[in-house]
């Protein structure tokens, strides 16, 4: 396998590589297998991603499944598929289509999830609306941050009320939620902090409503 690069701009087609390394704008014509992806610009992938580590400093996006151990993203990122990760950090804004699975998962920004967000531990920091079909885990942690830059966009953007996670179901075995609108939490132990609405809490140790 070779290593490839794009300086400006370019066209990758589809195959095997070891590093793929974009500085600018680069198109992925098909589905690519590779070691690493490391972008900074943008990167456009037209079929399945599959890399042991994934680098993104811009944006990116994936028209189908995307596979990972590793998976870092500063700025935005879209998956048309799943994404599977051992860890998935993300700061910024996230749009995955199907399921989005990982050991561990740190969101920090906006995102959506059409399907199923699934992580031993998650933990999310709202700066702006959220939304999931479904939340399960082993430790779940939602909080709303307030950094400067985030507090901005959201005044003049969606209002400061609009830093919500908004989904159906959330089950876990710890778990603690600020901000979040949802019709089922169910876990064995479970905070409620400010700006919830719950619609029915069963846990099985303890609860608290702060």
């Amino acid at each position: 396998m070779d290593d490839l690069k794009i300086y400006g701009s370019g066209t990758v087609t589809s195959g095997k590589y070891k590093k793929i390394s974009i500085m600018g704008d680069g198109t992925v014509n098909g589905d690519v297998e590779c070691v690493a992806l490391n972008v900074n610009g943008q990167c456009d992938v037209s079929g399945n991603l599959k890399s042991e580590t994934v680098k993104i400093n811009g944006s990116g996006s994936v028209n189908g499944p995307l596979e990972t151990k590793k998976i870092r993203v500063n700025g935005e990122i879209g998956v048309s598929g799943d994404l599977s990760a051992e860890e998935i950090r993300v700061n910024g804004d996230m749009d995955v289509e199907g399921d989005c699975d990982a050991e561990t998962c740190t969101l920090r920004g906006e995102f959506r999830v059409s399907g199923l967000l699934n992580a031993g531990k998650l933990k999310i920091d709202l700066y702006g609306p959220c939304e999931v079909k479904e939340i399960g885990g082993e430790k779940i942690t939602v909080k709303k941050e307030m950094g400067f830059h985030f507090l901005i966009k959201n005044i003049f953007a969606s209002g400061i009320s609009g830093s919500k996670l908004t989904t159906d179901v959330i089950e876990g075995d710890e778990i603690r939620l600020e901000h979040t609108e949802a019709n089922v939490v169910r876990g064995n132990d479970v905070i409620i902090g400010e700006g919830c609405e719950i619609g029915l809490v069963e846990y099985r140790n303890s609860f608290k409503r702060n």
